[in-house]
């Protein structure tokens, strides 16, 4: 169940989503974009956007989303606003590329955060055996 922070609020066996849908805070900041790839339920402060066909790829109107920044974003607004799409296999390109160099960035940050926790460990682990020689 997902309320318009960064993470969830909770569980709920139902869902108001399908799967591959865009939620927005509609309350507050704009900042609140998510990608929903599996479906959710959205409370009420949530925008739902999802496609009424396939003439646009739905990640990337995301990633597209995701560059600006509107405060009070409300349902009124979001009908006024006209994009231009480029041509969907463009769209397919261009998300597939974002979305793979995210992965790769997550991927690196949880390597980098294992690798940190391991040498805070390691720097621990010698801070306890200098600490016993020199007690002993």
């Amino acid at each position: 169940m997902w309320g318009g922070g960064i993470k969830p609020k909770g569980s709920y066996n139902k869902s108001n989503t399908r799967e591959n849908t865009i939620t927005i805070t509609s309350v507050g900041s704009f900042g609140y974009i998510h990608f929903h790839t599996k479906t959710c339920w959205a409370a009420q402060n949530l925008q739902i956007l999802k496609s009424k066909d396939d003439s646009f790829n739905v990640l990337y109107f995301y990633f597209y989303l995701k560059q600006g920044h509107i405060p009070n974003f409300t349902q009124k607004l979001i009908k006024k606003i006209k994009i231009t799409f480029p041509p969907l296999e463009t769209q397919n390109e261009i998300a597939t590329f974002l979305n793979k160099t995210l992965k790769q960035i997550e991927e690196k940050t949880n390597l980098l955060n294992s690798l940190m926790k391991d040498l805070l460990n390691k720097t621990d682990e010698q801070k306890q055996y200098l600490f016993n020689k020199l007690l002993f």
